[in-house]
């Protein structure tokens, strides 16, 4: 990046980081419920009282998060020059880890030429609104962009670190090390760093807090497997349309969930569709391809979207994660993946509306923005499909793209030739056309469901 242009950048994220900062510290002027400060207000500040009052965390008190974030949650509590108050110092923290996923996506952008990348992240994230200050969800996200700029220079075994920090910030980074080991010539020194991080903060959190492993994993596994649909997932915001309000949804670890009846169903294929798409993104990484090549957050986005798509649980924050793996796909080479990280910012701009904007409304049974939770969480589901058929069209040779090619050919057998002569295989005209059957027919799909759901529980 040129100094004109880094400059333009710095006074736009400045400005816009500005604006959130205040937002999230001033909820009154921001949303009609401050619902969204809870956990920077309470639950954070509890658990850093209690830590430092000498209690030990998984031991004394059940903790929902891993311990690569209890340094983030107890540094606010501690004595900040010119700053007050808790949530201030958190809000300033965040700012900065913000600041330090900039930086790393501004080293991308140089090496690979590619501005469009520290963009993405400066203009997207605002538009999810001060949520994106009063929650933990900055650390693993920033800790994904530093995995895959260290990635892109040729620093395996420090991106494989990074992982392992965000791993034990969030768990989900874990989705990434599998991708990234397929890809890399060097797949021992990803899983070597991995592993030294992960060993080395489980080694630290013994030491400082008397967290043993066990212990953390009993507290995380525990939280998280006792969740049940919640209302704002794709499962979850069609049983919303036919349900109504409580008590046929309630309110448990944090959030609104549905428990009984039908969504206790709905964790078997949501468990096997996230897998599923885990898999596709498996098979879309090119398997030992050049370390300097940052193809591979693009994979890690489409992956991404699509286990977020279909997971039961779909908190706002979440989109954090996107955002930050869709700033460093920009980076790529290839041109079509940009088409569905364009539709991710209306996707945050209706996340933003869904809460905590009209959150309150959702809970009382408006018909509107429940019907907004339904079209996010459709977009989210095309954005995902969109993205692995970009990628799949620009290399040929991956085993997905063969894959698939094989699948076509083995219908075309079953329903015979194709009647259309004299036109190549694969047209500007037709690749579009097939895209957007693909896309109607995922919302037709989808639709169909949500009736089905509907008119099943209205009976």
């Amino acid at each position: 990046m040129t100094g004109r242009r880094l400059v333009a950048l710095l006074v736009v994220f400045s400005a816009t980081r500005i604006v959130l900062g205040c937002l999230a510290d001033n909820g009154d002027r921001y949303a009609p419920s401050s619902w969204y400060q809870y956990d920077v207000d309470v639950v954070y500040r509890d658990v850093a009282n209690r830590v430092l009052a000498g209690e030990r965390p998984y031991a004394d008190f059940d903790l929902e998060y891993p311990p690569g974030v209890l340094p983030a949650i107890t540094a606010p509590l501690h004595q900040w020059p010119l700053v007050d108050g808790y949530r201030a110092k958190f809000i300033i923290l965040m700012i900065m880890i913000d600041a330090a996923g900039l930086a790393a996506l501004v080293l991308i952008a140089r090496r690979k030429e590619a501005p469009a990348a520290p963009w993405a992240w400066t203009l997207l994230l605002p538009l999810l609104g001060p949520v994106t200050y009063v929650r933990l969800d900055l650390i693993p996200a920033v800790a994904t962009i530093w995995a895959l700029e260290r990635y892109s220079a040729g620093r395996s075994s420090t991106a494989g670190a990074w992982l392992g920090f965000g791993f034990l910030a969030k768990v989900y980074p874990l989705l990434l090390l599998p991708l990234m080991w397929r890809a890399s010539t060097r797949a021992w020194r990803v899983l070597a760093g991995f592993c030294a991080a992960v060993v080395a903060i489980l080694a630290l959190s013994f030491a400082l807090y008397g967290a043993s492993p066990m212990a953390i994993f009993s507290n995380v596994w525990s939280y998280h497997s006792s969740r049940g649909i919640h209302i704002e997932s794709t499962w979850g915001s069609l049983l919303l349309l036919g349900r109504g309000t409580a008590p046929f949804f309630g309110f448990s670890s944090g959030a609104y969930h549905f428990q009984d009846g039908l969504a206790a169903v709905l964790h078997y294929p949501s468990f096997a569709l996230s897998g599923l798409a885990v898999l596709v993104g498996f098979a879309a990484t090119r398997r030992g391809g050049a370390e300097h090549e940052d193809g591979i957050g693009a994979v890690a986005f489409a992956t991404l979207t699509l286990v977020l798509a279909f997971g039961t649980v779909f908190s706002p924050q979440f989109l954090i994660w996107v955002i930050a793996l869709a700033a460093v796909a920009m980076a790529t080479p290839s041109k079509p993946i940009r088409g569905p990280i364009l539709f991710l910012g209306p996707t945050v701009a209706l996340t933003q509306v869904i809460f905590p904007l009209r959150y309150l409304n959702i809970l009382e049974g408006d018909l509107l923005g429940r019907t907004i939770v339904v079209i996010r969480n459709l977009i989210m589901l095309t954005i995902g499909v969109w993205a692995l058929v970009s990628i799949c069209r620009t290399d040929p040779d991956l085993p997905l793209s063969r894959g698939v090619a094989r699948a076509r050919n083995w219908v075309s057998r079953i329903i015979g030739p194709s009647t259309r002569t004299g036109l190549p295989d694969e047209t500007p005209t037709s690749s579009v056309g097939q895209l957007l059957t693909l896309i109607v027919g995922v919302a037709l799909i989808l639709a169909s469901t949500a009736t089905v759901i509907t008119v099943l529980l209205r009976l």
